[in-house]
Order: C-alpha cells, then sequence, then structure tokens
C-alpha cells in the first residue's frame, strides 16, 4: 500500500509491453481513463482498493490478453459494459463493493476461462442467468449481499468446478 493520488498519468499507456500493472491500495480517485485499452499486452490488472469514480471504459475490452482484473472496493459504478464478453483470456473478474447496477447479462457466458467471479456488496439487481453453468473451469462464484431475486438455477448447481 502506498499513498499515490490523484489520476493515472497517460503516459503511463505509452507502455506497451507492459504485463502487469498492481495500482491497488492508494488514493487514485479519477476515472479510469479510456486510454488503458492500449495496453495490449496487459495480462494482470489490480486497480482495488482505490476510491476510483465513473463507469469501467469500454476500451479495457481491447485488453484481449488479460486474465485477472481486480477492482475490488472502488466507486467504480454503471453496469458491465458488454464488450468485457469478449476478453476470452479472462480467469478473474473481481468487482466486489464497487456500486455496479443493472442485471447480470449472459454475456459472462462468453468468458470460457473465468475460474473466479467477485461480485458480491453491488446493486445488482434480476436473476442469475443459466448461462453461468456452461463456465467450466469457474470454481468461485460470490454475489452476495446484492438485490438479486428468484431461484439458483439448478444448472449451476450441477456445474462441475462448483460442486
Amino acid at each position: 500500500s502506498n499513498s499515490l493520488v490523484g489520476e493515472i498519468p497517460t503516459s503511463l499507456f505509452e507502455l506497451k509491453s507492459l504485463s502487469a500493472l498492481d495500482l491497488s491500495s492508494n488514493v487514485l480517485s479519477s476515472e479510469i481513463p479510456r486510454e488503458i485499452g492500449r495496453l495490449a499486452s496487459l495480462r494482470f490488472l489490480n486497480i482495488s482498493s482505490n476510491p476510483f469514480k465513473g463507469r469501467i471504459p469500454t476500451s479495457l475490452a481491447l485488453l484481449k490478453k488479460l486474465e485477472v482484473f481486480n477492482a475490488i472496493n472502488t466507486h467504480l459504478d454503471g453496469t458491465l459494459p458488454l464488450e468485457l464478453a469478449s476478453l476470452s483470456r479472462l480467469r478473474v473478474f473481481a468487482m466486489g463493493s464497487t456500486h455496479l447496477s443493472g442485471s447480470l447479462s449472459t454475456e459472462l457466458a462468453n468468458l470460457q476461462n473465468l475460474e473466479i467471479i467477485s461480485l458480491d456488496g453491488n446493486c445488482i439487481i434480476g436473476t442469475i442467468p443459466t448461462e453461468i453453468a456452461h463456465l467450466a473451469f469457474l470454481d468461485s462464484f460470490d454475489l452476495s449481499r446484492n438485490f438479486l431475486e428468484g431461484s439458483i438455477p439448478p444448472e449451476l448447481i450441477l456445474a462441475p468446478n462448483l460442486i
């Protein structure tokens, strides 16, 4: 943990070969710049425990090599951009304790390599899509402390790694 404050400098996004970026546990309070999509080699992105605000930029979907995205305990809000469903290498998607809203999209099921989904402590509404059960590697799925309704899909209960 550091005491970095303010915005992420846009010059950081010129580092085309950067594979890991950990800015966690700081006081970075701006929006996530859309220029983040320039980090084409990025595999690991941790921006957790920062007061980032605003929405997740759709340019995050340009990070085709991204395997880990951790934005737990931020002030990001809005819905999950559907464009994120194109992140085929993503294994960890952690956005617990943010201010996400809206419903869970069936598009999450396109992320076939997902092992961990952490969306606890948000304002997510609606039902749990049955398509999530098709994520063969999923072994941790946390939706606690949201505003979901309905029943847990039986298909999810039978998912191989969640048993």
